[in-house]
């Protein structure tokens, strides 16, 4: 199951987002998981998983 949750940042950092999402051709929402994913990693959570996991 998944939920839905609002991400509030500065206009410049979502726009600097879409602009990697276009030239990666890759969903933004796609990079906020790989996100979600590296900062789960560094907190020692998820180790074994991917990113279909976040």
């Amino acid at each position: 199951m998944q939920a839905h949750r609002s991400l509030y940042a500065r206009p410049e950092t979502l726009d600097l987002i879409r602009e990697i999402a276009f030239r990666d051709r890759v969903s933004a929402q796609s990079l906020y998981r790989e996100g979600l994913l590296l900062m789960l990693r560094q907190r020692g959570y998820f180790l074994n998983k991917g990113i279909d996991d976040v």
